[in-house]
């Protein structure tokens, strides 16, 4: 039976949250330019550099990485929601987090690279802030000592 170990918010900051803030900058933009006068249409131009950055970061750094991770027994399910697949759990090299971020981060490092690379990062499940490990790294690592094993 899989179990579901990223958050529920994920679908959410990689899809919903990066694509509301490409909207807004273009709303911004856009609407200062055909809108505005021409101190904001000077504002939007100096502006829109420093946002479409922001933006790209945001996506590239946080979007596009961000992954929805399952196990079950034997092994970890890797999704970005349109492909899956499967990773056995000897296949991990170590599982860092971020203690200090909020939403929780977390890097599963990887033997072997896969199609999503061999870093995946996913979200922890949301917990109050709370600078301690995340129990998820723990239990990943857990699982990867019981199976040692390594095929890389």
């Amino acid at each position: 039976m899989k179990i579901v170990i990223s958050s529920s918010l994920t679908f959410f900051y990689k899809y919903i949250f990066c694509g509301y803030a490409v909207f807004i900058v273009s709303i911004v933009f856009f609407g200062g330019i055909f809108f505005g006068d021409m101190a904001s249409i000077a504002m939007c131009i100096g502006f829109s550099p420093i946002a479409i950055t922001l933006v790209i970061c945001l996506i590239k750094f946080l979007g596009i990485p961000l992954k929805k991770i399952s196990r079950d027994m034997d092994y970890l399910y890797i999704s970005n929601f349109f492909k899956t697949i499967k990773v056995p759990f000897s296949q991990i090299m170590d599982v860092t987090e971020n203690k200090w971020s909020n939403p929780h981060l977390v890097w599963i490092h990887l033997y072997r690279k896969t199609i999503f690379g061999n870093k995946i990062m996913f979200m922890a499940e949301f917990r109050f802030i709370d600078f301690k490990s995340h129990p998820i790294v723990e239990e990943l690592k857990e699982l990867k000592m019981r199976n040692p094993n390594r095929q890389g």
